[in-house]
């Protein structure tokens, strides 16, 4: 069974989620099951701009040791800076909060929580944040001192915006290789510093990060 645990006596500890997308006037259904050992048993719920900006409220009916399910819809929830949804349980000392199957739906309808398949869960994961580990090169064969040489490698997944790459390098024969992310993937680019019949250029490892 998979949930998600906090363990704090800090009052201020929560989970938070950003949404891709904005909203004008719209309502929100968030529902989840909550558990929670700590002595104090309140939850408070809050839906944000990205910016951090309150939009809505709502205090949660106490936590009890046991699974409940919990669901509220926030109404005309109005935002041209994205959307988020926070909670905030008031942990104690010595206590756990434990949550699992969050769902945000459109409408004031909580549906039963969608049990996706792996793959297409990772690939949903993707669009925003990849882990790349190649293995081998990129590029292989001669070079010549000095002549710049490049090589593109396709993303698993196109991403939600060009992201940020950062890298270990893999090379014989080149300098340090520079990264650039597109949407669909990236490219790397390096000097040649020798003359060389088996020259490598590619990257060891990497990562490509368009977060919101």
């Amino acid at each position: 069974q998979v949930f998600a645990r906090l363990t704090s006596s800090n009052a201020d500890v929560g989970l938070a989620q950003r949404i891709e997308r904005d909203a004008y006037q719209e309502s929100f259904t968030l529902s989840f099951k909550a558990r929670s050992t700590c002595s104090n048993k309140a939850l408070v719920g809050y839906m944000r701009s990205h910016s951090d900006t309150v939009l809505a409220l709502h205090n949660f009916p106490d936590l009890t040791t046991s699974w409940q399910t919990f669901t509220h819809t926030f109404t005309n929830i109005s935002s041209n800076d994205g959307i988020a949804i926070h909670l905030y349980p008031k942990l104690s000392t010595g206590g756990n909060f434990d949550i699992k199957e969050i769902q945000l739906e459109e409408g004031s309808v909580a549906t039963p929580f969608e049990q996706r398949p792996y793959g297409l869960e990772l690939s949903l994961c993707q669009r925003y944040y990849e882990i790349g580990a190649q293995g081998g090169a990129e590029f292989s064969g001669y070079t010549v001192s000095g002549n710049s040489y490049y090589t593109s490698v396709p993303f698993q997944v196109r991403k939600r915006i060009a992201p940020t790459m950062t890298k270990v390098d893999n090379v014989s024969a080149f300098g340090a290789i520079t990264v650039n992310g597109y949407l669909s993937g990236y490219r790397i680019t390096a000097v040649a510093s020798a003359n060389s019949s088996s020259g490598i250029m590619g990257l060891s490892s990497w990562t490509a990060d368009a977060e919101l």
